[in-house]
């Protein structure tokens, strides 16, 4: 089974409606609108044209105004004994935020794909906390100077 979590509110609509429209996602995929990394309250997204770059950073001018969107606390979407095969996770900028609120969550993931926000994490704080829950970091599977983001593949 698939848990997905979509802060974007045009994403998340536009999600919906592919998983709709596909019979053999259908029961397979479970998608709530809202945002991950706290366990609880709400803050503001920035949507942008381009969905990737939607943030709950404050962005430039060319940005959507930002829509208040409340925090999903995932532990409630997996049982606790539950082991999580892999945890895709690019929360544009929470990963910190993620990795301090959900370490037992963590220490249940075999493999954990993590994109990376240079501009807003330290990295190598991300990376020490990762090793600390037993994570090895496995491969960078992309890195990119200019979008000041990495992707990362972590396994237990």
């Amino acid at each position: 089974f698939i848990h997905c979590v979509e802060g974007s509110p045009r994403v998340y609509a536009e999600l919906n409606a592919r998983v709709a429209s596909n019979p053999r996602l259908k029961g397979h995929i479970e998608i709530r609108h809202g945002l991950v990394g706290r366990k609880s309250g709400s803050t503001e997204i920035y949507e942008s044209l381009f969905g990737a770059g939607n943030s709950t950073i404050p962005q430039s001018e060319h940005w959507s105004k930002p829509v208040t969107v409340p925090y999903i606390d995932v532990d409630t979407l997996i049982p606790g004994d539950e082991p999580i095969a892999l945890l895709k996770c690019d929360i544009e900028g929470s990963e910190q935020t993620f990795q301090d609120h959900y370490h037992n969550l963590l220490l249940r993931t075999q493999s954990a794909i993590v994109e990376l926000h240079h501009s807003y994490i330290n990295r190598e704080k991300f990376h020490a906390g990762m090793t600390a829950l037993g994570f090895t970091k496995r491969e960078v599977l992309w890195e990119s100077e200019k979008f000041q983001a990495s992707l990362i593949l972590y396994q237990h």
